[in-house]
């Protein structure tokens, strides 16, 4: 059955937020990880990575993972490429982070 109270299938909308909060929160990314601009992706884990990410190009993920509570809030986002955000989704956490130095959440040697 499908309705206002039952919708046609999964959907995480309402916990993404708009198109419209979705694009601040991108440009949040970029304004403060990167230039304003240009941000670089956090994760590198995939060898088709992007390196330096726009508005056009930048995706974003959470830390700690949506299955595990995690939410698109400032204090759990970070800048990612499409082909490492979908690669680590599938490998959970195996994803070495940037280690770029200043970076938040840096791999520590």
């Amino acid at each position: 059955m499908s309705g206002p109270n039952h919708p046609r299938g999964p959907s995480n909308t309402n916990q993404r937020g708009s198109a419209s909060s979705r694009r601040v929160r991108k440009q949040w990314l970029i304004d403060t990880y990167g230039d304003g601009v240009t941000v670089q992706c956090w994760l590198r884990c995939s060898p088709k990575c992007l390196g330096t990410l726009d508005m056009d190009t930048i995706t974003v993920d959470r830390i700690v993972p949506g299955a595990d509570g995690g939410t698109y809030r400032r204090g759990n986002i970070q800048p990612a490429c499409l082909h490492c955000n979908s690669l680590h989704g599938h490998r959970g956490q195996h994803c070495a982070h940037n280690t770029t130095p200043g970076s938040p959440h840096r791999v520590q040697p």
